[in-house]
């Protein structure tokens, strides 16, 4: 999975001093081609369709944003989970973006990951539900 942006910053927070109390920052990790199969979070950051639409602009901001929230909650899976990046709408390309999320989405479900994606405005649900049927059976559908 090749995101547009990628980082592990946002994933810090408290440490506990008991060992069975662990917190997303402490579990997290970021995903590689080889990753055993597990929960993946790949991010939208894109304003375009709220922009669009005339709206308040400032989901692009959510993705980070919903992670630091996720970073000190506690730890409760028994498998593990990843973060694959962000895709990022560059220049108000909304398609190009959905496309790319789509396709990472395919490229996670390949792998046998659960993708939970962070958005972003309402504009995730297109590309996030076109990833499915190219990813699901081999279907056909548009790689690249």
């Amino acid at each position: 999975m090749h995101a547009d942006h990628f980082s592990m910053d946002c994933w810090t927070g408290r440490t506990d001093p008991e060992p069975d109390s662990p917190r997303w920052h402490q579990r997290i990790q970021p995903l590689q081609a080889d990753s055993p199969a597990g929960v993946a979070l790949l991010g939208f950051a894109c304003d375009e369709g709220v922009r669009r639409n005339h709206g308040r602009v400032g989901a692009a901001g959510g993705p980070p944003l919903l992670r630091k929230a996720l970073a000190n909650l506690a730890w409760h899976r028994q498998g593990p989970a990843y973060d694959a990046g962000d895709v990022v709408c560059v220049d108000g390309d909304l398609e190009a973006a959905q496309a790319r999320l789509a396709r990472g989405v395919c490229t996670l479900l390949d792998a046998g990951h659960l993708p939970l994606v962070l958005g972003g405005g309402h504009e995730v649900a297109f590309g996030r539900r076109s990833g499915p049927p190219q990813g699901v059976g081999g279907q056909a559908g548009p790689r690249g």
